[in-house]
């Protein structure tokens, strides 16, 4: 089941999301399984351009006082209190 991320959700980073480019402190946030905030959807238009053309959403995320965009794809919901309702 589809876990669907929108603003005010905890997510965490996926370690398979991990590449080459990334931070190591993103890397190490990715392993310790650090809670991350969403703070915005990115709307058409205002996300990077290479999300647009693969139709993948973009989040403003907030770990450890820090705030970066990040893919849906990135994020995961997994190993967090949810309500499915909502």
């Amino acid at each position: 089941m589809k876990h669907f991320i929108k603003t005010g959700d905890l997510v965490r980073f996926k370690i398979s999301a991990i590449r080459r480019d990334h931070t190591l402190w993103l890397k190490n946030c990715a392993k310790n399984k650090t809670p991350m905030l969403v703070i915005k959807e990115y709307e058409f238009g205002e996300g990077p351009v290479e999300a647009e053309l693969l139709g993948e959403k973009v989040f403003d995320v907030l770990c450890e006082d820090v705030d970066f965009h990040a893919y849906e794809s990135e994020l995961t919901k997994v190993g967090f209190n949810y309500n499915e309702n909502r």
